[in-house]
């Protein structure tokens, strides 16, 4: 009888450990299966605010999170601005994000706080059960008056408030149902750029890359556009800015124009000038050398992006910031040479 109360014992003590355990939703052993269908986007991303770079301190906490002053370019990224997001195969308009270290960003009650505790980051691992909904965010692209801002992004809690930008002991709130400055976030691209995404692509300190009409073109064909944080308004459109890049078996990448059938091509392999309006032709349907691209990143949320004769592709200092052409013969030696870019991935 004793052998029989002594395994009810261990198996009642078993139980109260497992309860404790699945008491704290934030450590122990998740008492749900996690999602199988969170799949992560390729590389990691940046978020910037209106106090700066966002930035989980540790990775973890209530109100883990600081914002930084925009670092020199040539500066590594704060290992703890680099941010995972996750989709769902089934519902792939909203995201989970996940800090550095591996603690998801969670909005209690999905959202509608004003306190230090509206946005958190103390779950370790991907979301599961009720958490599911706290930690599901969707990104918007902002629209003010005729145009979007490029490269500008809301993030909107599952209930659909927006996050807000607080700073200070709170970060951020989660109970703003309008979109304003503060609701605006500007999210790069880190990393891996995977295969079939799709990218606006900057060049830091001056324009943006651009294929009027979508592409089709010989003349006129890769424009500067305005830089990220301008509103697009005719004749430029959001659209002029999407380049889904196709990863080649070398390892270089060919850029798809918007209107899905054409390819951005470096004539003559590059070597062009800035004046040049033959500098790149956009109506090519088929990959060949001509097409392909070896996009380099540089450690720091920032890539280079050469030609087929190993030329960078940028602008120049030397041709005023308000130029509205891109070379092909750029070296980042060379002084005035603007050869570093920015991603930043449409329809998060």
């Amino acid at each position: 009888m004793r052998h029989h109360q002594s395994i009810t014992l261990w198996m009642a003590s078993l139980l109260l450990i497992q309860l404790a355990g699945c008491a704290g939703p934030k450590g122990g052993v998740p008492p749900f299966t996690p999602p199988q269908g969170l799949i992560p986007l390729p590389g990691q991303f940046t978020m910037w605010t209106r106090l700066g770079l966002l930035v989980a301190v540790g990775g973890i906490g209530n109100s883990g999170f600081v914002f930084l002053p925009a670092p020199n370019l040539t500066s590594p990224t704060h290992p703890d601005a680099l941010f995972t997001l996750y989709r769902d195969l089934q519902d792939p308009q909203h995201k989970y994000i996940m800090t550095a270290n591996g603690y998801s960003v969670m909005a209690p009650g999905g959202g509608g706080r004003a306190t230090s505790d509206a946005i958190t980051i103390d779950l370790k691992g991907l979301p599961y059960g009720q958490y599911l909904s706290w930690a599901k965010f969707t990104f918007g692209k902002v629209h003010i008056l005729d145009g979007d801002i490029l490269g500008t992004s809301t993030i909107q809690t599952s209930n659909g408030n927006y996050v807000t930008v607080v700073g200070g002991r709170d970060a951020f709130h989660t109970d703003a149902t309008t979109a304003r400055e503060w609701e605006y976030f500007t999210v790069t691209k880190c990393g891996d750029l995977g295969s079939g995404w799709t990218y606006g692509l900057y060049n830091v300190g001056a324009l943006t890359f651009t294929a009027p009409g979508g592409g089709g073109r010989t003349q006129g064909a890769i424009i500067g556009g305005p830089s990220p944080g301008a509103i697009l308004s005719p004749p430029f459109n959001l659209n002029e800015e999407r380049f889904t890049l196709i990863r080649q078996a070398d390892g270089t990448y060919a850029l798809r124009t918007s209107n899905g059938v054409n390819y951005v091509t470096a004539v003559g392999g590059g070597g062009h000038g800035v004046s040049a309006d033959s500098t790149f032709h956009t109506d090519a349907t088929q990959v060949q050398a001509w097409e392909k691209f070896t996009i380099l990143d540089q450690g720091n949320c920032s890539y280079t992006i050469q030609t087929a004769n190993g030329s960078f592709v940028g602008s120049s200092a030397k041709a005023g910031l308000n130029s509205f052409s891109v070379a092909t013969n750029l070296n980042p030696s060379d002084p005035g040479s603007l050869v570093f870019w920015r991603l930043y991935m449409f329809d998060l």
